[in-house]
């Protein structure tokens, strides 16, 4: 599914999940490159940690699988961009961590200044507790600032589990006109994903918060992981980059976000945006 495989780690116990998580992943990516990034604290430390989860990894990863190690010596979000960018096909797994003995430094803040120095994929794992299986992706879609979800990483996401895709329209303070173009995307969408096998519903919410909203519903419908791109490079960066951190400090599910780069699909479906 993917070729490299980036996780910044620490030593708590939240980068366990993150290691868990990553053999989900590399039990459908055949010849992946897993690159553990040591973050914060003596290196010595995080050393010795990082080795450690390079030999449990090690133990239960198939032989077309390699894996190294790299320490962050610098500001981390940049040195993770670094490396994003070097390889190809990258996806980035984050767990919510301590980088730092003195504060809880990974927040919400953090993973956009990875969003903005990688500007690749990245699977984001929030602190609380979540199954590790991909059974069911929503996948929102609304109409401000034009952002809209790409359909490509998540179709391969989907397909690699067999998961279900429920599109969901997000009618978030939307006039007739808007609420209408936000269901034929939807439409779009869902015909796009059938003619490629993957089960897909749809469905339409309303709230005063997108991101509550987006959030409250992937939680009331036992979904394992949301779909979101966080900005158009053509749009106002101010509106989308709030709505990803305000998201961030909701949701309770591994979030997908998905770098704002343009996507053409073979055929008659296309997309700009997500």
């Amino acid at each position: 599914m993917i070729k490299n495989l980036i996780i910044p780690i620490d030593i708590s116990i939240l980068s366990e999940r993150s290691i868990e998580y990553s053999l989900n992943l590399e039990k459908v990516s055949n010849g992946l490159k897993i690159t553990l990034v040591g973050c914060g604290f003596e290196e010595e430390v995080i050393n010795k940690k990082t080795l450690e989860y390079l030999e449990k990894i090690k133990a239960q990863i198939s032989n077309t699988t390699t894996i190294e190690v790299v320490l962050a010596n610098g500001k981390f979000h940049e040195e993770i961009g670094v490396i994003a960018n070097s390889v190809e096909d990258p996806l980035i797994l984050i767990s919510a961590f301590k980088a730092s003995k003195n504060k809880d430094h990974f927040s919400s803040q953090d993973v956009i200044k990875i969003v903005d120095a990688a500007k690749q994929h990245i699977l984001y794992l929030p602190e609380e507790e979540f199954d590790s299986q991909i059974k069911k992706i929503i996948y929102p879609i609304h109409m401000q600032s034009r952002v809209r979800h790409k359909a490509t990483f998540t179709a391969r996401l989907a397909k690699a589990f067999n998961a279900e895709v429920d599109i969901v329209s997000t009618q978030i303070n939307l006039k007739e006109k808007k609420k209408k173009m936000c269901s034929l995307y939807c439409q779009q969408v869902s015909n796009h994903y059938k003619s490629i096998g993957i089960p897909i519903s749809i469905h339409s919410v309303e709230g005063s918060n997108l991101a509550t909203t987006v959030s409250t519903y992937s939680v009331e419908n036992n979904a394992d992981i949301i779909s979101i791109i966080p900005e158009d490079k053509n749009d106002i960066r101010l509106f989308a980059t709030s709505y990803l951190q305000d998201l961030l400090s909701k949701v309770t599910i591994p979030t997908l976000i998905i770098a704002g780069r343009k996507v053409k699909y073979s055929g008659s479906f296309s997309a700009a945006g997500g």
